[in-house]
């Protein structure tokens, strides 16, 4: 299996918002730091990102 990588565009803004605020890695007292992050065109502008 081969994974493509590609920079990741405003369209991949609901399922990176949504892996972020899900994501385990927030758990706990942690998770108040994802609450409100929303990943959208401006987010990624300032912070490239990939997706595969």
């Amino acid at each position: 299996m081969t994974l493509t990588l590609r920079a990741a565009v405003a369209a991949d803004g609901p399922v990176l918002t949504q892996l972020t605020r899900t994501s385990a890695a927030y758990d706990g007292e942690h998770r108040a730091m994802v609450t409100e992050q929303t990943i959208d065109a401006a987010y990624l502008a300032k912070n490239p990102a990939r997706v595969g």
